[in-house]
């Protein structure tokens, strides 16, 4: 459904939100990480590069939320923040999503996959953020292990 909320502050968002399988029995291959980290791509030719140029929006953001470690399902997130001609033809954003995705799609099905280059970007990021990350409890550490 769509959901039109009077904002408290003056902020224009759009969110979209799937219900997906969950993600733990693909903790090697990351489907949805792929899918993240494409979608919120900033890069030339991307979603949100072709936002910006058609004056819809400003920034978006992608994320996916595994619910609880046992859970039967995972959340992704695509939220983008809106200009006031977005907020206006919001039906539009949303249908550039989904063509994006089905472009995606198409990539994995026919093409034989995804480039290369993804795969190492995203192995980049991760090495990156692991590399740098905060110190944890060590019983919080074990938990999310």
């Amino acid at each position: 459904g769509v959901y039109k909320i009077v904002p408290v502050k003056e902020r224009h968002s759009l969110s979209l939100v799937w219900q997906v399988p969950s993600q733990m029995d693909h903790w090697r291959s990351k489907p949805c990480d792929y899918l993240s980290h494409l979608l919120g791509h900033e890069a030339q030719g991307s979603l949100l590069a072709t936002l910006k140029e058609r004056g819809l929006a400003t920034t978006c953001y992608v994320g996916v939320d595994q619910m609880e470690s046992k859970s039967s399902h995972a959340v992704l997130l695509f939220g983008a923040s809106l200009t006031i001609k977005g907020m206006q033809q919001w039906q539009e954003i949303v249908t550039l999503v989904y063509q994006y995705i089905a472009m995606l799609r198409h990539y994995v099905i026919s093409d034989g996959g995804l480039p290369d280059w993804i795969f190492q970007e995203l192995k980049q990021i991760h090495q990156v953020s692991y590399n740098y990350q905060d110190e944890e409890a060590p019983e919080d550490l074990v938990e999310n292990l």
